[in-house]
C-alpha cells in the first residue's frame, strides 16, 4: 500500500509550506498510470492529516472517463482535482471522435450525475 507513504509525504510537504497555518483544501492529480487507488489515498489522507494543519481538509476527486471510439465504451481515465486536465494519450493517425465526461467523488462513492459528454476530434 504506497498509498500511505505517498499521502505521508504530501502531508509533510503542504504543512512545512503552510508554516503553521490550517490547511483547508489539498488540489492533486491523480493519472491512471500512477498505480494509485482514489480510495485508499483518501482514507490514508484523513488519517495521516489528523492532528496536524491539515486535520480537516478537504480532498476533493473528479473522476474522468473518455470514450475512444474504439468499441470498449466509457473507461477511466483518471481521477482529478485540479481543473483543466490534459489527456497525454497520443494522438491516432486518423481523425477520430474522442468523447469525456465527469462525475465528482466524495470518498468512494459517486456523487450527483455524470457531466455532459463533451466531445473532440483529434488525430489525422
Amino acid at each position: 500500500m504506497h498509498e500511505l507513504a505517498l499521502t505521508q509525504t504530501i502531508v509533510e510537504m503542504v504543512a512545512a509550506h503552510a508554516q503553521g497555518r490550517t490547511v483547508k483544501r489539498v488540489t492533486l492529480e491523480v493519472g491512471k498510470l500512477t498505480c494509485v487507488m482514489p480510495d485508499a489515498l483518501r482514507f490514508c489522507f484523513d488519517l495521516v492529516a489528523a492532528g496536524t494543519s491539515l486535520d480537516g481538509a478537504c480532498l476533493d476527486i473528479c473522476e474522468i472517463e473518455v470514450d475512444r471510439s474504439d468499441s470498449k465504451g466509457f473507461v477511466m481515465l483518471t481521477f482529478d482535482t485540479t481543473p483543466n486536465y490534459t489527456d497525454t494519450t497520443p494522438f491516432p493517425s486518423t481523425p477520430t471522435k474522442w468523447t469525456y465526461r465527469a462525475i465528482y467523488r466524495v470518498g468512494d462513492q459517486r456523487v450527483g450525475q455524470w457531466s455532459k459528454p463533451v466531445s473532440v476530434t483529434v488525430g489525422g
